[in-house]
């Protein structure tokens, strides 16, 4: 009997206790998001001036907030968002999943009244967004961002967008995002042509390791695009389909190694199909990270002068020349490891390697040096009737006999190469 009354015992102060003590972890998360939304609009402060009010009503199972932010881009009227949180303490989410956590939040957002009428006019009585989130024990946040499906006609125009759905995570020190989601797509009639895309997935699993910036990999699909355009007096119709990339990047001893895999499953053009299974897989490797990053702070900081200015100066370029130089000492490369496609006269295969290598980047600035430290190699080769229906028909018998192009069994190919300056197709030097 003591037994069975110390385990209640025990199981009250869990259940009473518990809220309170994560009501006083949420609020600490609470102001840290905060500040971390201050940051994130100091680097645009070139463009926009800003404010951010905030408000923290803490109770024993729940509390509830609200975050103002007014933001004043140059020379226009402000906008002002105002993001209301009710927000449930932990440990327990009684009918929620994730069951277990620190807080359980959503968000309600309240906008000025000229927002409010074109809201309604998009989505009537809805919600546009729906925002909800989970703050984990660790202190992680994971959001939930839901797009209410509109659709506008006016002047004989048309557009539809369906729902959407985004989940991402991100760490405290906001230096770790995992993000998914869906969209299903949308669809746009006017008089000056058609879009429709199909449904899109996507996720991305990324690190910060330098100031802005993000390694790690990412994932798209969609499974169509089609759109039409003039043509003359009638329209063109274009249908890309099945549509996925796969990326991956990663910091090695100071320099990024990225890598893409992109596919198109076919191509069509006014229902004619141009080409299937289309693949390029690339890669960009020994990238100095430290000078990719001072370029861009350097063009932030000529957009911001930019704007400062009634007439703006010239940027000078010469800024550039010392990361740029940094970057061709490094020795980056570039591969095309497969480019293909099938087309109706035959497949189209290629791939390159070419890399840039200097112990003196200054050198680069000649164009003839420039050529002394590209290295490349590359392989194509192209069906023979489908070059016969190209502007280079005329010439395609001389290259054969030349010897610049091979034909095996209805492909043209060629073997390029390009070292030290001397370019050799076919092993036959060029120059």
């Amino acid at each position: 009997m003591k037994k069975l009354l110390f385990i209640v015992v025990i199981l009250a102060i869990v259940i009473a206790g518990g809220p309170f003590v994560s009501g006083l972890q949420a609020e600490k998360h609470y102001d840290a998001s905060v500040v971390q939304l201050e940051q994130a609009l100091q680097e645009y402060q070139h463009l926009i001036s800003y404010s951010v009010k905030k408000d923290y009503q803490r109770g024993w199972f729940q509390s509830q907030a609200s975050t103002e932010l007014q933001i004043s881009p140059k020379d226009e009227a402000p906008i002002t968002l105002n993001m209301q949180h009710s927000i449930q303490h932990g440990p327990i989410f009684w009918g929620k999943n994730p069951l277990f956590g620190l807080a359980s939040t959503t968000t309600d957002l309240q906008y000025s009244a000229e927002a409010q009428e074109a809201i309604s006019m998009l989505w009537k009585d809805k919600k546009p967004l729906v925002i909800s989130s989970v703050t984990g024990f660790s202190g992680e946040t994971t959001f939930d961002i839901k797009l209410t499906p509109f659709s506008l006609e006016e002047n004989g125009n048309k557009v539809e967008v369906k729902p959407a759905q985004i989940t991402a995570s991100i760490t405290p020190q906001a230096d770790k995002l995992n993000a998914s989601g869906h969209w299903q797509g949308m669809s746009l009639n006017s008089q000056d042509g058609t879009l429709n895309m199909g449904k899109m997935t996507f996720s991305s699993d990324k690190t910060r390791v330098l100031e802005s910036l993000w390694v790690g990999d990412d994932q798209a699909d969609i499974d169509f695009l089609t759109f039409s355009e003039p043509s003359g007096a009638a329209f063109r119709q274009v249908n890309l389909q099945g549509f996925s990339m796969t990326a991956h990047s990663e910091l090695q001893a100071e320099a990024i190694n990225a890598n893409a895999n992109l596919r198109f499953a076919a191509v069509t053009i006014d229902k004619e199909k141009l080409a299937s299974d289309i693949i390029l897989n690339l890669k960009l490797n020994n990238i100095a990270a430290k000078p990719l990053v001072a370029i861009q702070q350097v063009m932030t900081n000529w957009q911001q002068q930019a704007l400062q200015q009634t007439n703006p100066t010239p940027p000078d370029f010469a800024q550039l020349q010392p990361h740029f130089q940094a970057i061709l000492k490094q020795g980056p490369s570039i591969e095309i490891s497969k480019l293909h496609a099938a087309t109706q006269k035959g497949n189209v295969d290629a791939d390159l390697l070419a890399s840039i290598k200097t112990d003196n980047p200054m050198l680069l600035s000649n164009p003839l040096f420039m050529l002394g430290a590209i290295q490349a190699k590359a392989n194509v080769s192209v069906p023979k009737a489908l070059l016969m229906e190209s502007p280079m028909a005329p010439q395609l018998e001389m290259y054969i006999q030349q010897g610049v192009l091979n034909e095996e069994a209805g492909q043209l190919k060629a073997k390029v190469d390009f070292t030290d300056g001397s370019l050799t197709i076919n092993d036959q030097k060029m120059m």
